[in-house]
């Protein structure tokens, strides 16, 4: 019913996960309204009420569900009025820090907008909630972590599972707590190894192509324009601007099939305003930009600036369109090497702690909906079930037996058993499983 209802409404009006919940809260909490009072207060952002909503999801299943259904089905308005300010605050306040530090140029142009929330769980978790709070360890993480997780493409499926699993170790960095979960730095691993890959990327919806973008942003401390030096900030009008414009490729390469492949590729781009990008035309790269130095003599500082190689001004690549796109990926790559790459031991080193070899932990199943709970000992690898102790697979059996009433099973207990580590994710005690030798 609900499937049908999200759908269509009793007009045949489409309506959206977004509306069905404004609906179910409307009682005791106008979500339109808020929305609306929100961005009028603070008219030069953009509000996503997914990520609120999801956020405050979060915060109400202790970090467990952010998902549609469970909103629909758990949240009500007292949740909402409840920490709705908070994490409107938080919101507002992540937005700063990552046009202050230059994670984004714009929101427009935000890999992905999901990432907002296990940053305003870790603002909230810090003291004060307040970015000055944190140490140089937790921003070294935090940069880290924002463009592995842009170049790794972490979010571009299953986000759900990546938001309350970043959600969580972002909270207990927050809290100055170690991950034992070496498999989250696996999935950072980024997918550009080298300068080549970067040639792939030519579509301008694709998270690593904004992300290239973002990072030069980030490198530069602020892009500026090019008609003059001013910075460029979250309300300008940016284009991802072809550096050797469309129309001279398509009329100088006209039989290169090469070259006309490679147009869009994002070592061709870099975003100024609109108005900047109009003026251009047709034009090869060093007639424009000889140009514009007549009313910005500071032109080749504004190059420099975007990862442009200066010598584009002289016409040195105005016949050699291939070799101005390797340069700019190896800027480009070296980028991805100091920011990303060269990182990564360092974090591992910084914030890793192995799981405990020793002691006892509380363990538990679910069999035909119903929950068991037991003891497992990691150092003897046993299982103390209901006064007995078993190995972890005879547990596994004699628990669903127990639950079920039917025996004869055969259980892979490593994969039945979990238990909940230090981010507050459930696991399985594989985990601790020692390989015999």
């Amino acid at each position: 019913m609900l499937f049908f209802f999200e759908r269509s409404n009793s007009k045949g009006i489409q309506l959206n996960f977004i509306d069905i919940l404004a609906a179910k809260l409307y009682k005791g909490f106008n979500l339109r309204q808020k929305i609306e009072e929100l961005e009028s207060g603070f008219p030069n952002y953009y509000f996503n009420r997914e990520v609120i909503v999801r956020t405050i999801s979060y915060i109400v299943s202790n970090g467990k569900e952010v998902d549609r259904n469970y909103i629909l089905s758990n949240l009500n308005y007292e949740h909402f009025n409840m920490y709705w300010d908070e994490v409107c605050d938080c919101y507002r306040k992540v937005l700063d820090f990552l046009f202050k530090e230059r994670f984004i140029i714009s929101q427009k142009w935000m890999p992905y907008e999901n990432m907002l929330i296990p940053l305003i769980i870790f603002l909230r978790s810090i003291h004060k909630t307040d970015f000055s709070q944190m140490n140089e360890n937790q921003y070294e993480f935090i940069k880290y972590w924002y463009w592995s997780s842009n170049f790794a493409q972490r979010y571009s499926s299953g986000s759900n599972e990546a938001i309350i699993q970043d959600a969580s170790i972002l909270s207990n960095i927050a809290q100055n707590k170690k991950i034992s979960d070496k498999a989250f730095f696996s999935r950072l691993k980024i997918q550009i190894t080298s300068p080549e890959d970067i040639l792939s990327f030519s579509k301008k919806g694709n998270v690593i192509y904004k992300g290239i973008l973002n990072l030069i942003n980030f490198a530069s401390k602020g892009l500026i324009d090019w008609s003059n030096s001013s910075q460029l900030h979250l309300n300008s009008k940016l284009e991802d601007h072809h550096i050797f414009p469309k129309e001279y490729i398509k009329n100088k390469f006209k039989d290169n099939e090469q070259i006309l492949s490679l147009i869009d590729c994002v070592a061709n781009r870099t975003l100024i305003p609109k108005i900047t990008n109009i003026k251009i035309g047709k034009k090869s790269p060093s007639q424009y930009l000889k140009e514009l130095m007549k009313i910005n003599p500071n032109i080749v500082e504004s190059l420099k600036n975007h990862l442009i190689p200066i010598e584009i001004i002289d016409g040195a690549y105005d016949d050699f369109y291939i070799a101005f796109l390797e340069k700019r990926a190896e800027a480009i790559f070296k980028l991805i090497e100091k920011y990303i790459i060269a990182k990564e031991q360092k974090i591992v080193d910084l914030f890793y702690q192995p799981p405990k070899t020793k002691g006892n932990i509380k363990i538990f199943a679910s069999y035909y909906n119903k929950k068991v709970e037991a003891i497992f000992d990691i150092e003897t690898q046993q299982v103390h079930y209901n006064g007995e102790v078993l190995s972890v697979s005879a547990a596994a059996d004699k628990a669903k037996y127990n639950l079920s009433g039917k025996d004869n099973t055969s259980t892979n207990g490593w994969r039945f058993w979990k238990y909940i580590n230090e981010q507050n994710q459930e696991r399985y005690i594989d985990d601790f499983r020692k390989i015999k030798k």
